[in-house]
């Protein structure tokens, strides 16, 4: 193996969030930017100072140069609003760390609602570092049941990104822009089966279906399940991922024929996507009834034949989460 590839396989070997936390802290509280200085207050909390600001480096938290450290970003009070920063930028730029998150993240599958993994102890032991500086972010956590790990409901989009993100594709594909239309769909398509799982709950949940990937001419992405007084009733399921800033999405002219025949059986999940690419399964966007709340109402904007959408306002569609 090259020093090259050893690198990229331990992009967190050496790296624990106690220390990141301990670096950020000392450069918040510091008004010098010494680097000699910083390092000795450092080393009174903790070890590894040179993995540590590396690190944040490569990430680019920190600019060091000629013995000085400056912060390129203001340091947030707090552990929880520096782990967010920290996972923002790993995730904003092609990075080694960033890569084996996607990596690691991409060997969870989803079950009955759950995005879970399980290893056996020699793979445990190869995944640690990346393992539990994830779980020391929350991003996952160990269930005794079952002896495996779990990606946190919250953030379900980081594994859809990392589902989007994988290189099992040809070069010529990945540079096709439809065929990044086409990832980012079934990342989306992926993260609301989870989410209709997670809804319905352990007894519905095998009543979720991932209808496109055996029929891509349905009408519909995903077979779920409204649970009503009556009884359960399907919930046929049509995922657009749109842009966060116009919401603006293409309706084919068969997708629109079963949202007609099915009425309120049908519904839109809307999944915005970030600035940076991220999809932002927490904001999904449901709507009920489509062809009336879309097509028949004055709030939205519809060109003709190819079927345009966006709200004429974007603050009038309030993201509803899950019914």
């Amino acid at each position: 193996m090259s020093s090259s590839s050893a690198l990229r396989a331990n992009a967190f070997e050496h790296l624990k969030w106690f220390q990141v936390l301990a670096l950020l802290e000392v450069l918040r509280e510091c008004e010098l930017d010494d680097e000699r200085q910083i390092e000795r207050r450092y080393r009174e909390r903790a070890t590894g100072y040179l993995d540590t600001a590396a690190f944040l480096g490569d990430i680019g938290i920190v600019a060091r140069e000629n013995q000085r450290i400056v912060c390129k970003r203001p340091v947030p009070d707090g552990g929880t609003q520096s782990a967010k920063m920290v996972l923002e930028q790993i995730l904003g730029s092609r990075n080694r760390y960033r890569a084996e998150v996607f990596r690691y993240l991409r060997r969870f599958r989803i079950s009955v609602g759950d995005v879970t993994y399980c290893a056996d102890a020699s793979t445990r032991s190869k995944e640690s570092p990346v393992r539990n500086f994830l779980m020391d972010l929350r991003i996952i956590t160990h269930r005794t049941q079952g002896d495996c790990y779990v990606v946190d409901p919250a953030h379900i989009s980081l594994y859809a990104h990392a589902r989007q993100a994988s290189t099992g594709c040809s070069p010529a594909r990945l540079a096709s822009r439809l065929a990044e239309r086409e990832e980012l769909a079934l990342a989306a398509e992926t993260a609301v089966v989870a989410l209709e799982q997670g809804r319905l709950g352990p007894a519905l949940a095998d009543r979720v279906e991932h209808i496109s990937l055996r029929n891509a001419a349905a009408g519909y992405d995903i077979l779920s399940a409204t649970a009503t007084s009556c009884g359960v009733v399907s919930r046929y399921i049509e995922v657009k991922a749109v842009s966060s800033r116009s919401v603006q999405f293409f309706w084919t002219e068969n997708e629109v024929s079963v949202a007609s025949a099915l009425g309120p059986l049908y519904h839109l999940y809307l999944v915005p996507v970030g600035l940076g690419g991220e999809l932002l399964v927490h904001r999904v966007m449901i709507i009920g009834d489509p062809n009336s709340a879309v097509l028949g109402s004055d709030d939205w904007i519809v060109e003709a034949n190819v079927r345009v959408c966006r709200p004429r306002v974007i603050g009038s569609v309030v993201p509803g989460g899950c019914e």
